[in-house]
Formats: structure tokens, C-alpha cells, sequence
């Protein structure tokens, strides 16, 4: 440490008196880099925090995906295209079936179904990023079995009841089970 000191040293007098070598500016710029690059002044630091290297960390996300057998080819840049894609696609519908709010008894089916297509949108945009597989076995883990089986449960009731059977009571009772399952 003390030499790392008196080389600071040095370059500051050398910098002071004028006697730099060609192009002071430059090896000035260069020197303190160096200096700081080296990591002289961590010595001094107590690092027990994390590390400041989160590369491994960011793309752990990517390498799990990476080995999805359903979609093994698609890149990080296509995987974040494709999620911003499917999240817009989820906003807008949720966007058009808040706009049914003020007639919701009138026009219930159509809030149910624009409401369950971005239901089904927004899960579709984290399975593009994270991949198939891996947020299929993310959402059936125990600690999320009894909310992903009550959702998807209440999910495809609203749309069979929408559609299918054309109900307006009994698509309404599975609408507000859906949203309460989300507030679950």
C-alpha cells in the first residue's frame, strides 16, 4: 500500500513541478486510470456486500430459457421483443375492457373475454421471456400450486361461460371469482 502511495505521490509532483513526460494531458488521463484500475484503494475497503459483478446474475434468467425445448433458438433481444410485444397486447385489452366498466351489465361478456385475452397475453409475455418450460414448473411449484389452479380454473370457466354457453349470470360470478383469485 505504501508504494501505490508514493507512486500517487510522485505523479502529483511530477504534475506540480511540470516535469511530465510528452503529452501530460494524456499520461496524466492514463495514469490515474491505471492507478484506480488496479484496485489500490479496495485494500482499505471492507467489502462483505455482494459482489459489484452482476453479469453471472443478470443472465441466469436468459441460461434457464436458453434450454427450453419449445422455443431453444430465440435470442435475448427477440425474447425482450417478443414479451414487450405480448405485454402491450395485455395492456391494450385490459385497456379496451376497463372502457366496458360503466356498462359492465350490459356488456359483460365482452369485458369477461377482452379481460381474459389479457389475462392470457400477460402470462404469455413472462413464458417468451423466461421460456415454456420453466415458467410452466415456475407457476405449478408448491408455494404456487393453489393460486395457479384456481386462476386457470376460474380463467377458462369465464371464457367457457362467455362463449360457449353464453351466460350473463354465471360469467359474471366466474369474472369476479377470476379478479378475486388475482387480488389472492
Amino acid at each position: 500500500m505504501n508504494s501505490n502511495y508514493s507512486k500517487l505521490k510522485d505523479f502529483v509532483n511530477e504534475n506540480k513541478n511540470g516535469t511530465s513526460s510528452s503529452n501530460g494531458l494524456s499520461d496524466a488521463k492514463n495514469t490515474v486510470f491505471d492507478f484506480f484500475n488496479k484496485n489500490v484503494l479496495r485494500n482499505d475497503i471492507n467489502t462483505t456486500g455482494p459482489s459489484l459483478d452482476t453479469n453471472d446474475q443478470a443472465d441466469s434468467w436468459f441460461k434457464e430459457a436458453e434450454k427450453d425445448p419449445f422455443c431453444p433458438n430465440l435470442t435475448k433481444s427477440q425474447r425482450v421483443i417478443g414479451f414487450m410485444i405480448c405485454l402491450v397486447m395485455g395492456a391494450f385489452c385490459m385497456g379496451l375492457a376497463s372502457l366496458y366498466i360503466p356498462v359492465i351489465v350490459l356488456k359483460s361478456r365482452k369485458f369477461v373475454l377482452l379481460f381474459s385475452l389479457g389475462s392470457l397475453f400477460f402470462i404469455a409475455s413472462f413464458s417468451i421471456l423466461w421460456g415454456v418450460k420453466s415458467h410452466l414448473k415456475h407457476l405449478f411449484s408448491p408455494a404456487r400450486l393453489p393460486f395457479t389452479l384456481s386462476y386457470f380454473t376460474t380463467l377458462l370457466g369465464t371464457i367457457y361461460y362467455a362463449i360457449i354457453v353464453k351466460s350473463v349470470l354465471i360469467t359474471l360470478l366466474f369474472a369476479v371469482l377470476q379478479i378475486g383469485t388475482l387480488i389472492w
